[in-house]
């Protein structure tokens, strides 16, 4: 690379750490220790669009613990849907909706809701929350359900 190259000034760039956009020059990588959560950039970019739709869990086998869903980011959003479907057919699930302002500390809105099996769930969110994900488990260990989930936001 040239001298010219490299005291030219490089676009900004955003980069997704701890659940907030910070602005970077391109070519920087963001500290290896930062979690992404990679749906901040993209509900950023809807701002104003209305709605923002993300699928959350995909045909997701569940355990007997309770795992995550990707993050969504609500904070551009004055009304969150959650939609989470059985679609195996033959084994009841649970699940918990959690929150949060800070990453670091999540807030359990519902917990252990059952869904049977080939049923559906949903629940609606209108407080400030920055984020929202939801956890699923096997309602009977050693049975597990498949599942998809869906998150939505909605602007007023």
């Amino acid at each position: 690379m040239s001298k010219e190259e490299e005291e030219a000034p490089r676009p900004i760039e955003p980069i997704i750490s701890k659940g907030a956009i910070s602005y970077v020059r391109r070519g920087s990588e963001p500290p290896p220790s930062m979690p992404s959560y990679a749906d901040t950039h993209e509900a950023w970019k809807s701002k104003g669009t209305g709605y923002k739709t993300k699928k959350v869990f995909d045909n997701f086998l569940t355990s007997d613990n309770y795992e995550d869903s990707l993050i969504f980011d609500m904070r551009f959003f004055s009304k969150v849907l959650i939609h989470i479907k059985e679609i195996g057919g033959t084994k009841a699930i649970k699940y918990k909706v959690l929150a949060c302002l800070d990453p670091s500390i999540w807030e359990a809105l519902k917990s252990d809701v059952v869904v049977s099996a080939s049923g559906s769930a949903v629940e609606t969110l209108s407080d400030a929350w920055n984020w929202v994900k939801i956890q699923v488990a096997s309602n009977v260990s050693g049975q597990a359900g498949k599942i998809n989930a869906f998150i939505e936001g909605k602007t007023p």
